[in-house]
């Protein structure tokens, strides 16, 4: 399971970045580890593989190794209203 999720992976990033090459260049690496890690023939480094998980979490959460950290929002009522749900105010 955890080599068809890395197979998956590298899959989803090369389309992101239109190729193999240019995912090779991404990572820092030869092409020819990407296509084994992407055949799942080997599993990636630790290394590689957290900078592979920002560059797939970097459409949501800013660029690669910039992830910004997203506050919660904060729910207060309104003490002026009753229980009407709409009272609510997000800060």
């Amino acid at each position: 399971m955890p080599d068809a999720l890395h197979r998956r992976m590298f899959a989803r990033a090369t389309a992101l970045l239109g190729s193999e090459e240019a995912l090779a260049q991404h990572l820092d690496v030869s092409i020819a580890r990407v296509e084994l890690w992407t055949a799942g023939a080997e599993r990636p480094p630790l290394s590689v593989f957290l900078k592979l998980v920002d560059l797939l979490l970097a459409p949501e959460c800013g660029t690669p190794g910039q992830r910004e950290s997203k506050q919660p929002q904060v729910v207060e009522k309104d003490p002026a209203a009753t229980a009407d749900p709409r009272s609510e105010k997000i800060l």
